[in-house]
């Protein structure tokens, strides 16, 4: 079996000899995003169902089914389907699930990183403020002391 491109499909296979069997999946035309492969194995003999006589055509004996054997077996395929259907939903409901988790994360991060770039945006323009201001207001501070002392006591000749 081997398809390319699907979101979902089934599959189905009867083993013709018993033993050990191997499931191999590529990931060969999307190795950037991460794959998820679900699948679901019935094991058991579908020739015991009601209607896999009637439906057998190598020389099985054909039996007439009834039409309480036949609404029986119609449900059964019925419901067969429907968890075929339910498995489906359930599929897409956890890959929307883990995509929005990972959507999550990443939003986080990006958050996170935003946050601390922006403090350290603060902090450094804070500190070039500081010294900045620092460095204007000794030099000021300087020249106002100069002009006090000797200023002042000249235009007021204080003692």
């Amino acid at each position: 079996y081997k398809e390319q491109r699907k979101q979902y499909d089934t599959f189905h296979h009867k083993t013709v000899e018993a033993g050990e069997y191997t499931f191999c999946f590529s990931n060969e035309f999307s190795t950037f995003a991460h794959k998820t492969v679900y699948f679901d194995l019935d094991l058991g003999d579908e020739s015991t169902d009601i209607g896999a006589d009637a439906e057998a055509g190598d020389g099985a004996h054909a039996t007439a089914l009834t039409q309480l054997e036949s609404s029986a077996y119609a449900i059964h395929e019925s419901l067969r389907l429907v968890v075929d259907y339910q498995n489906h939903h359930r599929l897409k409901e956890r890959i929307g699930r883990e995509i929005a988790e990972y959507l999550c994360e990443r939003f986080k991060l990006v958050r996170r990183t935003n946050c601390s770039y922006c403090r350290c945006g603060v902090l450094a323009k804070c500190t070039c403020c500081v010294n900045f201001l620092t460095s204007q207001f000794q030099g000021e501070a300087l020249e106002a002391r100069s002009e006090y002392d000797f200023g002042c006591r000249r235009h007021f000749d204080l003692p």
